[in-house]
This record gives structure tokens, C-alpha cells and sequence, in this order.
């Protein structure tokens, strides 16, 4: 039975494998180097995602073995990882990465390094759809994209060199895959949607669109200086820009617009991005007052002159 978390035993160094089938007793140094970032990038990806820690494992080489070519890596799982390993919400997750039969019960805390080892196996030889199915089974808002693209680049790259006739992740060379099924286990994470979500915003007019069309406008932010491209959506702002109501470059300092800004965000790779913006309302433009702020309005800024000191950030307190 797995035993109390304060009766965690002293950490082990493990050993994992990865042999290739070569037509030579050698890989490039470039095979070398992006079998370990695999490596790396999924131990970064499980402990960060899984255990909430940075510094849970860490990766050594160790001398080659004989074999046409195998890599001996050694792993040492950190004392966060030991305890948190067998939590009953990763139980289902981690069952599914292992062919062992007696986890959990059979297994205690000094076992959670040849059972963080024996994950990593399992991932790395399981095809896409398999993982698919396996990461049904994690914790809501938990994200592994990162280790399955980098698991998909892995064998991208053993597709691409001619010279590896298979690949297997123990140094027996048992079960070892051939070059028919490195497509199936090299199929990138698929691209998420996220949910959208809405700031209010200063943003400097980079580039403007003074015509009754449909085109983006090019914004800067004062605070984060981050530069986008966004359609406004503000349809009483647009009339009163056509009307000459908002002339636009009456001044040496840029013009300056408070407004609700809309990110439509994805997950790609593990990573959070940005794919649109929309400008949905417009509350001062350069000194005028256009909108009444919303009670449940906050802006996260800058308190001081920016851009060259030339741009005086708005009292929004005035509105």
C-alpha cells in the first residue's frame, strides 16, 4: 500500500532508454540534441502541468551501453513529485502510462521515480490517439500539449533521418517500433479554443482607417507597449470619426483612445495565444469624453508620462 506521505524514502537516481536502430553505431548531434530538448520539454511539461513544480526532475546523461545506438538518460524525481505522484486525481492519467499492474496499491513513495521513468516510456512509445484518450482522464485545466508536440517533433525528426530503422525505450530493444509507425505517434496537439476575454484599455493610433470600410487599425498600449491590428466595432464612434466629430492628428502627440478591447484566444502547443482583437466600445477619445465608464470598470496602467513624455495617460477618474 502506498504509505504516508511523511515516509518518503531518499530520492534514486533512474534509468531510462532510448535506442535507436541505426544503420551505423552513431546518431548526428543534432538527433542527439533534440532527443534530450524531447526529453527536457516533457519533464518540464508533467511536472509544471501535473505537480505544480519547476524543479521536480532532473535529467543526466549517463554513459552509452552497447546496442546500435543507445542513449541512457538518468532521471531524479524531487521529493514534490514523490508525494504528489499518487494523488487520486492523477490516478486514471497515470494508470493509463503504465503497463505496471500493481499501482497503485502495490507501489509506496521510495517507487514514485521508476513510476515518474515508466510514464515516460509509455508516453513516448503510445500513438497519438492513444494519448488522446489518456489525457481525457487528467484534471479539468490541465494542459500537456506541450510534451505531446514535443513528443510529435521527436519523431518528425526520426522520419526525417533515413538512417534510423526503429526506435523502442528500453535497452533490450524489446517492442521496438519501426519507421511505419513513427507517423502515428508524430500528429502535433490540436489547436483549443479559449475563452474570450475583455480589457479596458489605453491604446495609442498607430495607423488609422479614416473610409466607411471594414479594415483593421493598428493600436499600441500604453502600458504593456504591446501593437495589434484590430477592427472597432464601436459603431457610434465610427459615425462621429466619418462626421468630423473625431479629427484625427491635430497635435505632435499621437491620439490616444480609452476602450474595451476583446482577445479571441487559442491554445496551440501548449501555449496561450492571441489570434484577434475587436475595440468594442470607445470611452474618450484624446480629451473628450464619448462614453460613461461601466461601475465594474479597472484599468491596470502606468501612473507616469510615457512614450518619450509626450503622452499624458487619461484621468479616468474624471469620466
Amino acid at each position: 500500500m502506498v504509505n504516508n506521505a511523511q515516509e518518503v524514502l531518499q530520492n534514486e537516481m533512474r534509468e531510462i532508454y532510448v535506442h535507436f536502430d541505426t544503420n551505423e553505431h552513431y546518431i548526428s548531434l543534432d538527433n542527439f540534441m533534440q532527443t534530450i530538448k524531447t526529453y527536457d520539454e516533457i519533464v518540464n511539461n508533467f511536472s509544471e502541468s501535473l505537480f505544480k513544480t519547476k524543479k521536480g526532475v532532473k535529467l543526466y546523461i549517463l554513459p552509452p551501453k552497447p546496442g546500435s545506438f543507445l542513449m541512457t538518460i538518468g532521471i531524479l524525481v524531487g521529493t514534490t513529485i514523490l508525494t504528489t505522484i499518487f494523488a487520486e486525481e492523477f490516478k486514471g492519467f497515470i494508470k493509463g502510462l503504465t503497463k505496471s499492474k500493481k499501482f497503485p496499491d502495490g507501489y509506496n513513495l521510495g517507487d514514485g521515480g521508476e513510476l515518474f521513468g515508466e510514464m515516460l516510456k509509455e508516453f513516448m512509445g503510445k500513438t497519438s490517439e492513444e494519448i488522446d484518450l489518456i489525457e481525457k482522464m487528467l484534471p479539468k485545466n490541465t494542459n500537456i500539449d506541450a510534451a505531446i508536440k514535443a513528443k510529435s517533433d521527436f519523431y518528425s525528426m526520426c522520419s526525417r533521418n533515413k538512417n534510423i530503422n526503429g526506435i523502442s525505450f528500453d535497452k533490450t530493444n524489446k517492442d521496438a517500433l519501426k519507421r511505419r509507425d513513427f507517423i502515428s505517434r508524430s500528429l502535433p496537439p490540436k489547436i483549443k479554443p479559449l475563452p474570450d476575454k475583455e480589457e479596458y484599455k489605453e491604446l495609442i493610433i498607430v495607423k488609422s482607417v479614416n473610409t466607411d470600410e471594414d479594415l483593421q487599425w493598428d493600436f499600441k498600449d500604453l502600458n504593456t507597449k504591446e501593437s495589434f491590428s484590430a477592427n472597432i466595432e464601436d459603431e457610434e464612434f465610427n459615425v462621429k470619426l466619418l462626421n468630423g466629430q473625431c479629427p484625427l492628428k491635430q497635435k505632435a502627440t499621437p491620439d490616444i483612445i480609452l476602450a474595451l478591447v476583446e482577445f479571441r484566444k487559442k491554445l496551440e502547443n501548449g501555449k496561450e495565444r492571441k489570434e484577434a482583437y475587436i475595440v468594442k466600445e470607445i470611452y474618450k477619445f484624446n480629451n473628450k469624453k464619448l462614453k460613461t465608464l461601466p461601475d465594474n470598470f479597472k484599468l491596470n496602467r502606468v501612473k507616469r508620462v510615457t512614450d518619450n513624455g509626450q503622452t499624458k495617460l487619461f484621468d479616468t477618474d474624471a469620466i
